[in-house]
């Protein structure tokens, strides 16, 4: 394994409600529902929370850490057995996807100089 954890925190700045963003995560990568406000694909698993540092006013900041005040924080993780590589890939393929819908996300990890843009979608 070429890090020591696949483990991520993803920021997602949206005012729609939890089960809203459950779904379309779900929609956007082809993914299955699972307990409480989680899902998964073949490659990882959200756990979807609110975050305990939002902030209305600091989310809309132009500073570069204004993610960390974003409404939700969702733990990623990789499936057990799921090629790396293709995790990275996938993850990064579900970054732009909810950026081109229109939403602020970042993925705080590892491997963020692999992931387009860094991660970083603002």
């Amino acid at each position: 394994m070429k890090y020591s954890s696949l483990h991520g925190h993803l920021f997602v700045d949206t005012d729609m409600d939890t089960d809203q963003l459950l779904n379309l995560l779900i929609n956007k990568s082809n993914g299955i529902p699972g307990y409480l406000q989680s899902m998964s694909t073949d490659s990882y698993e959200i756990d979807l929370s609110t975050n305990d540092d939002f902030d209305q006013i600091k989310r809309h900041t132009e500073e570069t850490d204004s993610f960390l005040y974003f409404r939700y924080c969702a733990e990623v993780d990789i499936v057990e057995g799921y090629l790396e590589s293709m995790y990275i890939k996938e993850i990064g393929e579900l970054l732009q996807s909810l950026y081109s819908t229109g939403f602020r996300v970042v993925l705080a990890c590892e491997f963020e100089e692999e992931l387009p843009n860094k991660g970083f979608f603002l």
